[in-house]
């Protein structure tokens, strides 16, 4: 509202220490009761979203604010589910089988937008879905567990068996 600038103190979930950079907020965005805001990232010189539980510090910067030409949310978030987006992602034609017991919730709660049922057999039915592969995709295809199951692409295929696989290791 004011487009400032900030410097911002901030911590990943995965970093020892919190990380300052400036930063040009434009959007907050709620996705699973977790608030995030989007913005250029100074830093990294791209667009990028931060959880606001973990901003440690805000202050202002003497930067000029950079108004936002970079990205135009309704079409930055209509081809994703969630708020994790690589900068290189491109949405990918994505085809999932659900088990008979399963396509009803699918029928009426779809995954995404573009989802379309392909078709629907005596024990499963095939869907298509064009959005890009993300971590909220993996997590909603695993949610499910063995009622949903990816067809193609293979790279998405193999990253749920990989991540099915770390579950079972015994450490």
């Amino acid at each position: 509202q004011n487009r400032q600038a900030l410097n911002v103190s901030y911590q990943p979930f995965h970093a020892a220490e919190p990380g300052t950079f400036t930063y040009h907020p434009y959007l907050l965005k709620e996705y699973q009761s977790r608030w995030f805001v989007f913005g250029y990232n100074e830093s990294v010189q791209e667009i990028s979203n931060l959880a606001l539980d973990r901003i440690k510090n805000i202050t202002s910067s003497p930067a000029p604010y950079v108004p936002n030409t970079f990205f135009d949310p309704d079409t930055y978030f209509a081809d994703m589910i969630g708020v994790s987006r690589d900068s290189n992602s491109v949405p990918e034609q994505i085809i999932l089988q659900a088990t008979k017991s399963m396509e009803g919730y699918m029928d009426t709660k779809p995954i995404h937008h573009s989802q379309k049922k392909r078709n629907s057999r005596e024990t499963n039915a095939i869907y298509e879905l064009y959005l890009i592969p993300n971590y909220e995709l993996i997590a909603t295809i695993l949610r499910f567990g063995g009622d949903l199951k990816v067809i193609e692409p293979n790279f998405l295929k193999e990253d749920i068996r990989r991540r099915i696989a770390q579950l079972l290791e015994e450490k």
